[in-house]
Order: structure tokens, then sequence, then C-alpha cells
């Protein structure tokens, strides 16, 4: 089989006079070109789509955020850019590491990391924030570049560059509740290691967190808690009180 392709050369070099003139170059010029199927030049191939993969897991996720990252960067950007810089080298990278976490990406003023598990992440978190505080504690107040860091235990989707899901947002929703150089977290994560004698908690309320639709109970970790300390609180403040008033006989029934 082969494909007809009829060429016209018309030479324009010198102006015809009329259309007549254009005609006869036209019917004298026809060249008759064949071309056996499959012998054409190979094309050169254009990008190739791939099927889009991604797993769902179990992970904790921590988000970390800077505290007033606008207002620091129109103070001074390259003091807030050297101090982020130096923390993430000297701090956030080797804390994640040490604890087999891994970062998902920057955002800008701040990062998402993945942990399997739940006391890493919480050991990550402490240690980020224990060092930046010793880092800050003479600098003034207006000026401290410190984290917010939230915590989240869920079911997430990922792929190779992201993760995804209700159990990342939730992260992020609790990195915006906790205090300057703070650590928030969720039941989720308080129940995998409220029994562990190397962190302590205190409980932060429920709270409407993102697009769940019920409030969700939260937890601030202790910074200054050592382990050895029995100062760790292993359930929520109004279930306490809930139970000193039983002790005491005012239960209202």
């Amino acid at each position: 089989m082969v494909v007809l392709v009829f060429a016209h050369l018309i030479l324009l070099t010198s102006s015809p006079t009329s259309y007549t003139e254009i005609l006869a170059k036209m019917l004298n010029g026809p060249k008759l070109l064949w071309f056996p199927l499959g012998n054409f030049p190979p094309s050169t191939p254009g990008p190739q789509l791939t099927d889009l993969t991604y797993s769902r897991t179990l992970a904790a996720v921590l988000a970390a955020d800077i505290v007033g990252y606008s207002r620091l960067m129109q103070q001074n950007e390259d003091e807030t850019m050297a101090a982020w810089w130096s923390y993430r080298r000297e701090i956030v990278d080797p804390a994640v590491a040490a604890n087999l976490g891994r970062i998902v990406k920057l955002t800008g003023d701040g990062f998402l990391a993945e942990f399997s598990s739940v006391a890493a992440a919480v050991t990550t978190a402490v240690r980020i924030q224990s060092e930046i505080a010793a880092r800050v504690a003479q600098v003034a107040s207006d000026r401290r570049v410190e984290f917010r860091i939230g915590i989240n235990l869920g079911d997430i989707l990922k792929d190779d560059e992201d993760i995804y899901g209700d159990g990342v947002n939730l992260a992020a929703s609790l990195e915006a509740l906790a205090e300057p150089g703070g650590i928030r977290v969720s039941s989720s994560v308080f129940e995998q290691v409220r029994h562990r004698n190397e962190f302590a908690f205190e409980d932060a309320g429920e709270h409407k967190l993102g697009d769940v639709a019920q409030s969700v109970q939260t937890w601030r970790v202790k910074l200054d808690h050592k382990p050895g300390d029995t100062d760790s609180q292993t359930s929520p403040q109004r279930e306490s009180a809930v139970a000193e008033m039983a002790g005491a006989g005012t239960v209202p029934g």
C-alpha cells in the first residue's frame, strides 16, 4: 500500500502578470510523490502519560508552621530566613532522621512530615521545640522564630510526592491551635502514648476542626516533663472533674 501526495511548486521569485500564468505554472509543475506505508521518518515520542499510583496507609502526621511568619519577614527577611534554614539544617532534619521519619514537603514557612510510629513523631516534635526554645531564650519576643506543631494519627493517601486526606488536614488544624513553641495532638495520638513515661500531656479541650462534624478532643504536650515524673494526665479534665464530684457525692442525678 502506498500513500500518494500531490505537491505543486509555484515559483514566486517573479511576480506573474495574470492568473493564466499562475495556472500554467501549477499545471506544468505537479509532482507525484509516493511513500511506501511505514517508511515515514520516525516521529519523536511526546511525553508519556502513566497511571497515577498511590497507596493508603495509617501514619502519624506532623505539621509545623512558623509563628507570625509574614510579620517576621516584613521586619527582617534575611534574619528570618537565616533562622529558618539553620533550624532545618541543624535541628529539624537531624530530629526527623533520628526517629525514622520523612519530610514530605516544605511549605515555605514550615514543613510536613510523616512517621510510622506515633512515639517517634512526638519524640521528634519535643526535640525540635526544646532545641529551638533554647536558641531563642535570649531573643526579643517579637523577633523569635518559633514553630507551632500539630500531630495526628490517621488514615492518609500518599504518592511519591505528597500525602493527602483528612488525617493530614487534621494535623494542620491541630498545628493552628498550638501555642508558639507548643505541640498539640489529637486523641488518636494521645491514646497511643499516654502511658509512656517520657511524655506528659494536659487536656487542651474540645475544638471544632476543619470539616469534622463533631468537636475533637485535643491534648497539649508538656515540654518541661522529665522521664520518671508522674505528672502525665491520662484522661480529659471534664472526666476528672466528674470523678471528683462523684467522690464528694455532688454529682447531679
